[in-house]
């Protein structure tokens, strides 16, 4: 089979650079050839940015056919570094499309995969976005102990974006 030359990836870059500028089209496609030509590397990564982008513009059904798309990879061929960030992803779709009992789970499966992989930083993202929905429940102290939990495993990096957020919610709920 002979493969286009893409350059950057499929335009991966430039779709990236794009996609901050709300060009989500120009992702999509570059992943769609990507896939098209049977290349699965960091693809399931492209795909979960372009729902999260979906998300962003408020368009819940496109974030899910992205994470399906991510989801298809994976199960395909194995590549399973982001999985807990697709999980969390489908429940903020899911949150989004007040589906609280689903999202919920979306959560908490994000955060069971983040745990079995030792990946702390997804760990926390998916803690923080379940605390927040514990907290729109009316159950502060559960998610409190949540977030706390996660959040006092870490010793460095408490000037990223995530702690940072971890830290302001855990104010809030004290």
């Amino acid at each position: 089979m002979e493969i286009e030359n893409f350059g950057d990836e499929g335009g991966i870059e430039t779709g990236v650079f794009a996609k901050m500028i709300g060009e989500i089209a120009i992702v999509q496609d570059a992943v769609e050839k990507i896939v098209a030509v049977g290349l699965r590397a960091n693809t399931t990564v492209f795909a979960a940015q372009i729902a999260d982008a979906h998300l962003r513009q408020g368009d819940g059904d496109a974030a899910m056919a992205a994470l399906s798309v991510a989801e298809n990879v994976m199960n395909e061929g194995g590549e399973r570094f982001f999985e807990s960030e697709v999980a969390r992803l489908r429940g903020q779709v899911l949150l989004s499309q007040s589906n609280l009992d689903a999202a919920e789970e979306a959560q908490k499966s994000a955060i069971k995969i983040a745990a079995s992989q030792g990946a702390l930083s997804f760990e926390l993202r998916s803690a923080t976005d379940l605390a927040h929905l514990y907290r729109a429940r009316g159950s502060e102290s559960q998610a409190r102990d949540l977030l706390a939990a996660v959040y006092d495993r870490f010793s460095e990096g408490f000037e990223t974006t995530d702690l940072k957020n971890a830290q302001a919610l855990l104010e809030e709920l004290s």
